[in-house]
């Protein structure tokens, strides 16, 4: 069967009607108001004047740029470790003296032992933190002999700790200093005759007070060991001991390392263990010199090299 096809017969678009002429309507006069004309309304009005406000401080150029400050060039004075260690001995020490003078009163019917004590929650219980500060500064101790057996391992030990004839110029020089003979302070190294005697005081003053505190602490086994006129020893040792090291730390070493004119109210070495160039050169300057030195010799090298 032949297949049918279907011619579809092509049909031509209609044209499109033009649009009937406008008529324009007739003017209606509007009542006139006696009101006078709305301002415009900003668009940042709308959020309110705080946000305005934002904005033109934002577009303002003195608000944009701010100055940057320089960096500031500083120098380890205490690595880490010196800092922990620090950190520890500072701590249980406080607690030391804060817990041991009620203990040290043998009552607690004085009304600042009283109140140290019940602040703590009774006699027994200021006993056992003072003990329990006293296992931290051995540790303390402990910790810092280890650090020096490590450094001098390593031949990194140095020896400027060590007394030497310089510090007793020094200290010449300070005194003069102090009464206006001299005009100013001597260059100190890099530890100063009062921050030698600061350090070599805890060493005697641990040795002291943890030996004196055993025998206290194991009145029994001491005097199994020991004759009976050892523990009345260790008993006057270990409070005068005591008293004298409260009084060192918190007049001679707060005021040499707080209180003093120039870093007052506090110094924050031990925070950051960190000392910027000018706080060297003023508190040390015979080590700010020998450092200036030893960078000037470098940078000559580097241009001999270079």
């Amino acid at each position: 069967m032949d297949a049918l096809e279907s011619e579809e017969t092509p049909v031509a678009p209609a044209e499109p009607a033009e649009p009937p002429p406008l008529v324009a309507a007739p003017a209606v006069d509007a009542p006139e108001s006696k009101e006078p004309p709305a301002a415009p309304v900003e668009p940042l009005q709308l959020l309110g004047q705080p946000a305005v406000d934002a904005l033109e401080r934002s577009e303002s150029p003195a608000a944009t740029v701010e100055p940057v400050p320089p960096p500031v060039a500083t120098v380890l004075r205490f690595d880490l470790h010196q800092r922990l260690q620090h950190g520890l001995l500072a701590s249980s020490f406080v607690l030391l003296v804060v817990t041991g003078w009620p203990l040290a009163a043998h009552s607690a019917k004085a009304s600042a032992s009283a109140a140290i004590v019940a602040l703590f929650g009774g006699i027994e219980r200021c006993s056992g933190i003072h003990r329990i500060a006293a296992i931290v500064m051995v540790i303390a101790s402990l910790y810092h002999l280890a650090y020096l057996a490590v450094l001098a391992s390593r031949r990194g030990l140095s020896a400027s700790m060590l007394p030497s004839p310089g510090d007793l110029r020094n200290l010449g020089q300070n005194l003069l200093f102090f009464v206006g003979k001299r005009g100013e302070r001597p260059k100190f190294p890099r530890f100063s005759y009062f921050e030698k005697f600061d350090y070599w005081a805890v060493f005697w003053g641990v040795a002291i007070m943890v030996g004196s505190g055993l025998v206290r602490w194991f009145p029994v086994e001491a005097t199994g060991i020991f004759p009976p006129w050892v523990y009345e020893i260790a008993h006057y040792a270990h409070a005068d001991e005591a008293l004298l090291a409260a009084l060192a730390i918190f007049i001679w070493h707060f005021y040499n390392v707080h209180l003093r004119p120039g870093v007052f109210p506090m110094s924050r070495v031990f925070l950051t263990g960190r000392l910027t160039l000018e706080q060297l050169q003023e508190e040390h300057g015979a080590e700010y010199e020998e450092l200036m030195r030893a960078r000037a010799q470098a940078e000559a090298k580097a241009k001999e090299g270079g």
